[in-house]
């Protein structure tokens, strides 16, 4: 018997066998374990690329929710109104140290929602949710502190891994992201208009001794504007700019406009008569002189003039042709 038992433990038929049954298991396990945990980091990877362009691009196109999230174009006219970054940008969120407020936040997935009462601020929210995936679950967050606005995103999806190991590994993933929101154009008319003002402020209070009387300049007397007609009107206001006639230019349509002047900044003062009322012919204008802004070359800037009617006393731009002027950039004066 003992004999049977030396003999067996020297014969090697069956070892493979034995153990290819115990490394097998082991092999087969570990190379499951490595391809789920690839398939995790794969979707860690995957939701926060998603996520961080739509944060990028919610930021980038935050000045004009027109713009195409993609390219960032946008059709002409198509804004957010002049003031919106005062009355229609959370700007309360910078005063929650005074009243307590709640970021403007948008639950994730935006698909189903009623959008019709969306804030401006949500609605640029929403233009981004409604893009990302049905299984990413959280929310958007868009955040006002003045010197720093913020769009935030915080997303989870489900893991996705064989259910055979789906124990093993945290149930889904989430990130948290933020983007800045700049506005290059707010920042140079900022500047500007710092740069404009803070220099007539020093020199305001800078005055060492006010009791030095200045001495009085001869009194010139003022110009009567007295109009019948806007040709006069044109007249007196090349005189003030000290422009010899009209000039007259082509629009890069190959439309003629006529500018009653053109003075030596590159700007464009057009003379109007009396009460004006947005008609077609007051459209087509404002069209051409759009088109030459838009041109870059010799007008820089438009500026329209109106003058009383001496003989009814009206003066000045209807509601609507105000708007539509202001709306196109195109400066107002009006001369009492």
């Amino acid at each position: 018997m003992i004999a049977r038992f030396k003999r067996a433990a020297r014969e090697q038929t069956g070892s493979f066998t034995l153990e290819a049954s115990v490394s097998i298991p082991v092999l087969l396990i570990a190379v499951i374990a490595l391809i789920s945990f690839s398939l995790m980091l794969y979707n860690r990877s995957e939701l926060y690329v998603t996520a961080a362009a739509a944060v990028d691009r919610t930021a980038y196109a935050w000045d004009n929710s027109s713009k195409d999230l993609l390219t960032g174009s946008y059709s002409l006219g198509q804004s957010d109104g002049l003031y919106w970054r005062l009355a229609s940008d959370s700007l309360s969120d910078a005063f929650r140290f005074l009243v307590p407020n709640e970021d403007t936040q948008l639950p994730l997935p935006a698909g189903d929602a009623d959008s019709s009462a969306d804030s401006l601020p949500r609605s640029k929210l929403r233009r981004a949710g409604v893009e990302l995936p049905r299984s990413i679950v959280g929310s958007l967050r868009y955040t006002n502190r003045l010197y720093d606005r913020v769009v935030q995103a915080s997303v989870e999806r489900q893991a996705r891994v064989p259910k055979l190991v789906d124990s093993w590994f945290i149930p889904s993933t989430s990130v948290e992201l933020k983007s800045s929101v700049t506005d290059p154009v707010e920042l140079l008319r900022t500047v500007d208009l710092v740069r404009t003002f803070s220099g007539r402020l020093k020199e305001l209070f800078s005055r060492r001794d006010p009791a030095i009387p200045l001495p009085e300049s001869p009194s010139v007397p003022r110009p009567e504007m007295q109009f019948t007609s806007e040709k006069e009107a044109a007249a007196f206001l090349r005189s003030l700019l000290g422009s010899p006639s009209a000039v007259y230019v082509t629009t890069p349509s190959g439309q003629q406009r006529k500018l009653d002047s053109l003075d030596p900044d590159g700007l464009f003062h057009e003379a109007k008569f009396g009460y004006t009322s947005k008609t077609e012919a007051v459209e087509n204008q404002i069209a051409k002189d759009l088109e030459l802004l838009r041109s870059a070359g010799q007008v820089k800037g438009v500026v329209w003039h109106f003058f009383r009617d001496s003989r009814n006393g009206k003066v000045g731009p209807s509601k609507p042709l105000r708007k539509e002027l202001e709306k196109r950039g195109i400066v107002v004066v009006i001369h009492g």
